[in-house]
């Protein structure tokens, strides 16, 4: 038993196939840190464990976990980072604009990953303007 495929149709099976296989190798990772609705999420896409695992926002609120394993996700309310004084993050009245990451993996190594809104430069005065 032989099979057949009608002229052209074997072509149009190759290109779609190879089509499929670079959108697959085209996608991109996520981002080891994510900032949304309230919350930060860290994912380890290391081939290691991270152990003892601090995350500060805005160099101030801390968190602190002792494990995020490879290939999973720390998620944590922003409201639950908290600072000096044992005062908490208050997403009413202020933004994330930074999110500093430090831990360790099992072996020993060093883990640092920083996020950090992007902001435009601010506008310099124009002193000469009035001459």
């Amino acid at each position: 038993m032989t099979a057949r495929v009608a002229r052209g149709h074997g072509r149009t099976l190759v290109l779609l196939g190879l089509t499929a296989a670079l959108v697959a190798g085209c996608r991109s990772t996520p981002d080891p840190i994510q900032v949304e609705r309230g919350r930060v999420s860290i994912l380890n896409q290391t081939k290691e464990d991270w152990v003892d695992v601090e995350v500060r926002i805005n160099r101030y609120y801390l968190a602190r976990v002792p494990r995020v394993r490879t290939g999973g996700r720390l998620d944590a309310p922003l409201n639950r980072f908290q600072g000096g004084f044992g005062r908490y993050f208050d997403i009413r009245r202020e933004q994330v604009r930074r999110v500093d990451v430090a831990g360790r993996t099992a072996s020993g190594t060093p883990v640092t990953l920083t996020w950090q809104i992007e902001t435009s430069p601010e506008p310099r005065a124009d002193h000469n303007r009035n001459r």
